[in-house]
């Protein structure tokens, strides 16, 4: 179901078999279908733009044990497919030039430390977790993030929404890291320890790693057509 919202709290989440959302607009149902930072959505003027929604969606004729076996692509499919019914969306893909960040190594070197992989002919695995942390995964805040045996893809990734513009990874690093940061910033609410130091200062001190502006191609989303949906 999806209907017209005007109320303050915004909300969205993902079970197993459905989709919930409170107060969100278009672009942010956009976001989480096309996997994209809502500043790179281009084309929604008016109702599109500025609209809010209720959205109830669920995962009907499949089995529960299909349901788990869902990968995060194919959810996200499923949720194109409910903007393209629903709200009649037409997209494409577009490159455009844009102010970017390159991630390059420091002049005062790398401080990350490689994470080594498990032994395949070991069935312990020593370092599967770090701190609580498992593989492969990170815990964040609003100003904190750590990750244990990720590559610097997540945080690029991080880093883009953090930032608002979009990071690209020049360190040529192409190993797993142990990530530890802790940053500050301009509202002192928000941080969780008022002496760190700023994300891109904290980012060098921390991890021997250098963000530069410049310019480069980024992949954007444009919208070429879209319909108020009908409540239900």
């Amino acid at each position: 179901t999806l209907s017209l919202h005007d109320a303050l709290p915004i909300s969205a989440n993902t079970d197993e078999d459905t989709y919930t959302a409170t107060n969100v607009s278009l672009k942010m149902i956009m976001q989480n279908a096309y996997d994209i930072k809502l500043d790179l959505i281009f084309g929604l003027t008016g109702w599109a733009d500025t609209a809010r929604f209720d959205v109830q969606a669920k995962i009907v004729d499949m089995s529960e044990e299909t349901i788990k076996k869902l990968t995060p692509d194919e959810r996200r499919a499923m949720l194109r497919q409910l903007l393209e019914d629903r709200f009649q969306l037409k997209v494409h893909k577009q490159i455009e030039t844009l102010p970017v960040y390159e991630m390059v190594i420091a002049k005062s070197g790398l401080k990350l430390k490689e994470v080594e992989p498990p032994r395949p002919d070991s069935e312990i695995d020593e370092h599967k977790t770090l701190d609580g942390i498992e593989r492969g995964n990170m815990r964040m805040g609003s100003t904190q993030l750590f990750a244990h045996d990720v590559g610097l893809s997540l945080l690029t990734s991080v880093l883009s929404h953090q930032l608002h513009r979009t990071v690209l990874d020049k360190t040529g690093l192409r190993g797993k890291y142990d990530l530890a940061l802790n940053w500050s910033t301009d509202d002192p609410a928000a941080s969780s320890d008022s002496s760190a130091p700023v994300l891109f200062t904290a980012l060098e001190e921390q991890m021997g790693l250098k963000l530069q502006p410049t310019k480069g191609a980024v992949e954007t989303l444009v919208v070429d057509h879209v319909e108020m949906p009908k409540e239900n």
